[in-house]
């Protein structure tokens, strides 16, 4: 398998293999425009920082998703949101983590797929 992390830049983000087959794309909650076309979403914040900092209706956006959602925890307010796998992740990098990204590369490392690209 080969994981795309798709970020938010517009000079990159339309150059992800969305709809190629060979890619699995994984990007953040917030993205307006390519969330439709991921395989897996991530919002890693707290849920106390979302209701704090996101636009109102962000947390309803984030209960719409009919693909894995990871959070880091599996809220009852929000029942489609998967546990990030954190401990599992831990054991295989290590412990530093410094945005929603290094997230996303700790779970692609941790189910050994075969190539990651960042877009």
């Amino acid at each position: 398998m080969q994981v795309a992390i798709v970020g938010l830049a517009p000079s990159t983000h339309d150059q992800a293999p969305f709809e190629d087959p060979d890619w699995e794309t994984w990007g953040f909650a917030q993205d307006e425009d390519g969330y439709p076309y991921l395989d897996r979403v991530f919002e890693m914040h707290p849920l106390d920082f979302i209701r704090g900092v996101r636009r109102p209706g962000f947390e309803d956006r984030l209960r719409e998703f009919d693909i894995p959602l990871y959070m880091k925890e599996a809220y009852s307010e929000i029942p489609n949101a998967t546990a990030y796998p954190i401990e599992d992740v831990i054991a295989v990098i290590g412990d530093y983590f410094n945005s929603s990204i290094a997230y996303m590369l700790g779970l692609a490392i941790l189910e050994k797929v075969d190539r990651i690209g960042i877009w």
